[in-house]
C-alpha cells in the first residue's frame, strides 16, 4: 500500500512538469506565410531615412564581384553582391559618410571610420560566397579592405547606419 501511495504521489507531482503540446501538428506549415524573409536595413544618419532590402532586392541591383585570397592558406574566396556606393546612390540627398555602424549577429555593433578603408576597393554587401547564396536569418556580409590591405569581413549583417559629419 505504501508503494502504491508513493507511485501515485510521484505521478501527481510529475505530470504538470511534462511538456505539453499546444496547437495543431500542422501549425508550423499553416503559419509559415507570416514569417518575413531576412532584410538588410540601411539608415542615413541625420535624416534617419531607411531602406529595407531583401536578398531578392539586392539580386536585382547591379552586381559586383570581389575576389580575396587568404595569405596563410592561399584559399581564394569570391564574394558577389552590391557595392555600398550603389546603395548610397539610392538615398537622397547623397550623403557624405564619415563612418559605418554595422549591426551584425544578434546584438553586436561595429563602427568603422571611412578613413580606415581603402576607397579604391569599394566595400561590398555580399549575398553570395563562392557561387552559393548565404542562408539563414542573416544572409548578408560586408567585405572591404582596410588601409593595411587586409580583408575586413563582417558576417551576419542585419543593418548598416551611415554616420555623417556634424
Amino acid at each position: 500500500m505504501r508503494g502504491v501511495c508513493v507511485v501515485l504521489i510521484s505521478l501527481i507531482c510529475v505530470l504538470p512538469l511534462t511538456a505539453q503540446r499546444h496547437g495543431r501538428p500542422d501549425s508550423a506549415q499553416r503559419n509559415a506565410h507570416s514569417i518575413r524573409p531576412p532584410e538588410l536595413v540601411l539608415t542615413l544618419g541625420k535624416t534617419h531615412q531607411k531602406i529595407h532590402l531583401s536578398s531578392s532586392d539586392l539580386n536585382r541591383l547591379r552586381q559586383s564581384v570581389l575576389v580575396t585570397s587568404d595569405p596563410k592558406t592561399n584559399k581564394i574566396t569570391t564574394y558577389e553582391g552590391v557595392l555600398l556606393e550603389d546603395l548610397l546612390a539610392n538615398m537622397r540627398p547623397h550623403p557624405e559618410v564619415q563612418a559605418l555602424q554595422v549591426s551584425h549577429g544578434f546584438f553586436r555593433k561595429s563602427t568603422i571610420p571611412v578613413s580606415e578603408l581603402i576607397l579604391t576597393s569599394e566595400p561590398l554587401i555580399a549575398a553570395m560566397v563562392n557561387g552559393k547564396h548565404l542562408s539563414g536569418d542573416m544572409p548578408f556580409c560586408l567585405i572591404a579592405k582596410d588601409r593595411q590591405g587586409h580583408d575586413l569581413l563582417i558576417r551576419n549583417v542585419t543593418a548598416i547606419r551611415f554616420i555623417q559629419s556634424q
